[in-house]
């Protein structure tokens, strides 16, 4: 049985309670990747107030506003007299809205961005309808978007008709790792990470788990499967999103394999150099890739950026089931073959998982203070965590390893090694190291080393 419900996002619904509550006419952006829980996150808000809440669709714009006016109708009782005008048509429902209520009143528009592709002059019909009507009246507009590409360009970006007119904006990120617990909890926590690592913390992706199935049961059912919900998920969500989903399929797939310089990029994914930074610029807005750098010792430049896939899901998508289609088509797959490379793939995942810990626990005052974290690389050295504290100049350096029995002294030894490569910004007051495993083989009681195995984050998280 599936487990759905309702997972955190409190910092969110804060969010959207604070501006409710304000003294002042409210204009919300809400934008992020579709299945991230924009639509849940809004139900969940508007429960118990008076609010009015359309999903728009790719029609024309004279049908979606007869839609409108009818699907307000129906749901508050009321007939609203046909007009071709939106103003007159909002000014009758934030009539029936303010007769009802003394507190704000709350209009949502889910996939906005839908009425952007059929025409872009929606954006001055809602330019004009904020100043004349809206900003004059206790209300919550709430235009919300999957389309990141376009909400990015049209809606938030400067030379948006829109630009000036909003009070705030929210961009939804995925669930953290740590919140996957709830859905399910009859999973070992490594078995939660391994739901992460190939979820990204997307909530719909992570409601078609089911946890009184193996995490295999649920791998093969799920992306294994000519008929599997993720079989085509990667293509499905290019195609929403852009002209040329192929070539973006390549870039992503050359990227997937370990290419993370443009050239290197370009070649193997046959594209044209001076090409390929509009496309990687695009992904990156589509918050797919990024683009990182060392956490200290070079300028933020091109040519030291590592590109990496960002979104989690389309990087176990691209490693594991779009270079199979035909033979996980021909049910002949050799499950084998991705059980052997999956281990491998987990390390990359481990090192996001120690990252998100380490932010957490610094929240929850259980570890030590720092204002920078990221990763750290030099020719062929790399250190999986390098966080800093430019108040009390201190540095952490820190390693992760996917695996059980890791002898912590060798660990420790290499990082120290790896340590002296670095040209720190300052004269450190003190230097801590991190150790994270699946499981280590002894413990270290050594003064500024701190380790934590799979056992001791669960307890901590």
């Amino acid at each position: 049985m599936l487990l759905k419900k309702f997972v955190d996002r409190t910092e969110e619904l804060s969010f959207l309670e604070e501006h409710y509550k304000s003294n002042r006419p409210e204009f919300i952006i809400i934008y992020g990747r579709r299945r991230v829980g924009k639509t849940e996150l809004i139900k969940q808000f508007i429960r118990g107030k008076v609010a009015f809440y359309f999903l728009a669709k790719k029609q024309k714009l004279d049908i979606e506003l007869v839609r409108l006016r009818d699907t307000f109708s129906r749901m508050f009782g009321v007939w609203i007299k046909p007009s071709d005008s939106w103003e007159d048509v909002f000014k009758e429902i934030l009539n029936v809205m303010e007769s009802r209520t003394r507190n704000k009143c709350i209009i949502v528009i889910d996939e906005f961005s839908y009425w952007l592709e059929k025409d872009e002059r929606i954006l001055y019909t809602f330019q004009a309808l904020w100043d004349e009507l809206f900003s004059k009246h206790n209300v919550m507009l709430i235009l919300m978007g999957s389309s990141v590409s376009i909400m990015s360009s049209s809606v938030l970006n400067y030379k948006s008709p829109l630009y000036g007119r909003r009070t705030s904006q929210w961009g939804l990120e995925p669930l953290k790792f740590y919140h996957l617990r709830e859905f399910y909890p009859r999973y070992t926590f490594e078995n939660i990470i391994k739901v992460f690592g190939c979820t990204g913390g997307i909530p719909y992706y992570l409601i078609q788990f089911d946890d009184t199935h193996t995490f295999m049961e649920n791998i093969r059912r799920l992306f294994f499967s000519k008929g599997g919900i993720f079989f085509e998920e990667g293509e499905i969500l290019l195609k929403e999103e852009l002209r040329e989903p192929y070539v973006y399929l390549d870039i992503l797939r050359a990227i997937s394999e370990g290419r993370t310089k443009r050239a290197e990029i370009a070649n193997a994914a046959g594209v044209d150099i001076t090409n390929i930074s509009k496309y990687l610029n695009t992904l990156e807005k589509l918050d797919i890739i990024v683009r990182k750098y060392p956490v200290v010792g070079v300028p933020r430049k091109s040519k030291y950026a590592q590109i990496k896939i960002k979104d989690l899901f389309f990087n176990f998508w691209l490693r594991f089931v779009y270079p199979f289609k035909e033979e996980i088509s021909l049910d002949i797959y050799d499950i084998a073959q991705f059980e052997e490379s999956f281990s491998r793939y987990m390390g990359y995942v481990f090192e996001e998982i120690a990252l998100q810990s380490l932010i957490k626990l610094m929240k929850k005052n259980k570890f030590i203070k720092f204002n920078k974290i990221g990763s750290w690389w030099f020719k062929d050295v790399e250190i999986d965590i390098l966080a800093l504290n430019s108040m009390s100049k201190t540095i952490i350096f820190g390693e992760c390893k996917w695996s059980d029995n890791i002898n912590p002294k060798k660990l420790l030894k290499e990082l120290c090694k790896k340590q002296e490569h670095v040209s720190l910004p300052w004269e450190p007051s003190a230097v801590y190291y991190v150790l994270f495993a699946k499981s280590f083989a002894i413990t270290l009681d050594e003064p500024n080393v701190f380790m934590f195995d799979l056992n001791k984050l669960e307890r901590l998280l």
